[in-house]
C-alpha cells in the first residue's frame, strides 16, 4: 500500500466532476437539437396542410406566427402535391459555439 494517500479523493473528485459536466452539457443540447428538429417538422407539416387547404405562403407562415422566426421555406408544388423544406439554425445554450441546422420535411396533397 502507499504511505502517501492523502488527497486522492480529491484529485479523483477534481476529474470525475467536470466530465460529468461536460456529458450532462452534451446530453442537454442533444435533447436541445432534437426538441428543435421535431418542431421543425411540425411546422413544416402545419404550412403543408395549411397550403394544400389553399392558403398562400404568406398566409401559412402568417399562421405559424412567432416560431416563424428564423425559418427558411422553399416550397415546390407539383401536380396537386405541395412540398414544404423548413430549416432553422439552432445554438444550443449549454454549448454557446455549437449551432446546428435542422431541417424539416413535409408533403400534401392539395384538396
Amino acid at each position: 500500500m502507499v504511505k502517501n494517500e492523502h488527497g486522492m479523493v480529491t484529485a479523483e473528485t477534481a476529474v470525475v466532476i467536470p466530465t460529468l459536466l461536460f456529458i450532462t452539457c452534451l446530453l442537454a443540447g442533444m435533447l436541445w437539437i432534437q426538441t428543435a428538429h421535431a418542431q421543425t417538422n411540425e411546422t413544416a407539416q402545419f404550412i403543408a396542410r395549411s397550403m394544400s387547404q389553399g392558403d398562400s405562403k404568406a398566409q401559412a407562415m402568417r399562421r405559424v406566427g412567432e416560431s416563424s422566426r428564423g425559418l427558411k421555406v422553399r416550397v415546390r408544388e407539383a401536380s396537386g402535391t405541395v412540398s414544404v423544406h423548413v430549416s432553422r439554425r439552432v445554438t444550443v445554450p449549454s454549448l454557446p459555439r455549437l449551432a446546428v441546422t435542422v431541417q424539416g420535411n413535409a408533403s400534401a396533397v392539395r384538396e
